[in-house]
């Protein structure tokens, strides 16, 4: 399976949506579709000017997400029962799209409700024995801040946060590498990291924490290896 980059995956579906016989249909005398960011940015019925990055409100949808609400929306009100009956495989469809996307298996990837629903049923089901240690970023989200506390509460077990950078603004990926590197020890069985840190926008170095973490893992048993999961949405 070829990977697609989440850029051009953006990209692509925001050109398809404005291309002519799409969304945004197009005559022989309207000037040409938007390309590349232009059309991202020409998907979305945000107001002009307006720059939809807070945390708390919903955001602005897309016009393929848009059209896929109107059309369920018909569906469900003219026949609710034979329009969900017809519509049975639709999970295991998008599990499939997404295990793609992914480049792994469909029966890797579980559906939940929101990230906060994922996050809680991810670390409230990691099996820890007492005294393991949990660790995770000053930086990260609420939700995985909670989840991660109820879940140390719980079995006996310990939750440490750790500082990764001190300024967002001048941070570098030795800073960030070295800071996890020292948080790693002999008790620790989960790293509990997000991508993108919504209060300061810096993105992890991924691929460099994975490699740590398999370094780490080296002479572990795997009962004793410490699992890195990753929170790639908020």
């Amino acid at each position: 399976m070829v990977g697609v980059k989440r850029r051009d995956f953006i990209v692509r579906s925001a050109v398809l949506a404005l291309a002519p016989g799409g969304l945004a249909a197009c005559t022989r005398s309207e000037p040409a579709p938007p390309t590349g960011w232009t059309a991202v940015r020409a998907s979305f019925g945000l107001q002009p000017g307006e720059h939809n990055l807070t945390a708390w409100w919903f955001a602005s949808h897309p016009a393929p997400v848009r059209a896929a609400i109107e059309r369920h929306r018909a569906g469900l009100d003219a026949d609710a029962r034979r329009y969900l009956t017809r519509r049975e495989t639709l999970e295991d469809d998008v599990r499939g799209a997404a295990a793609a996307y992914l480049e792994t298996s469909a029966d890797q990837v579980a559906l939940t409700d929101s990230t906060t629903m994922g996050l809680g049923l991810l670390y409230s089901g990691i099996a820890l024995r007492p005294g393991a240690e949990l660790v995770t970023s000053t930086h990260d989200f609420y939700a995985t801040h909670e989840a991660l506390r109820v879940r140390a509460e719980r079995g006996g077990c310990t939750l440490t946060k750790v500082e990764l950078y001190s300024r967002p603004d001048a941070t570098s990926i030795d800073e960030i590498v070295s800071n996890v590197e020292l948080a790693l020890g002999p008790a620790t069985r989960v790293l509990a990291l997000t991508w993108v840190h919504s209060s300061t926008g810096v993105k992890l170095p991924v691929r460099e924490i994975a490699d740590v973490v398999a370094q780490a893992n080296g002479d572990r048993a795997p009962a004793h290896r410490i699992l890195f999961c990753l929170d790639g949405v908020h």
